[in-house]
């Protein structure tokens, strides 16, 4: 579990007020470390010499139950994608992305935990 500084949560409540007030308290904590997540790997693909092959085989190396979960999280990112391209909320830096998305969107993406 990923320790968060004061600095960090308060950040995260300021700038995702609108979706965390939509939230029950049993999945608040999770929601803010999901989100604190989602930007260190944002950033992190936001670096020159972002190696995406060496990170999918990194994935590849974790334990088949953690695979399936970031799996589920891939494709929840494709269903927000999906969404802003159905809404027009895209432009030319990630139109190829959502268009993508849609299409994995197509499938079937039943992902047990298990």
């Amino acid at each position: 579990m990923v320790n968060l500084t004061d600095e960090q949560r308060n950040q995260v409540q300021r700038q995702y007020s609108n979706h965390l007030a939509t939230l029950q308290p049993a999945y608040y904590e999770g929601a803010i470390r999901a989100i604190v997540a989602a930007e260190c790997l944002a950033n992190s693909v936001n670096e020159f010499g972002f190696d995406n092959a060496a990170f999918a085989m990194a994935i590849g190396c974790q334990h088949r139950t953690l695979q399936q979960s970031v799996m589920r999280a891939l494709v929840a990112v494709c269903k927000q994608l999906t969404t802003s391209y159905a809404e027009a909320n895209f432009d030319l830096r990630n139109e190829a992305a959502c268009m993508l998305a849609v299409e994995i969107s197509k499938l079937e993406s039943g992902l047990p935990f298990i």
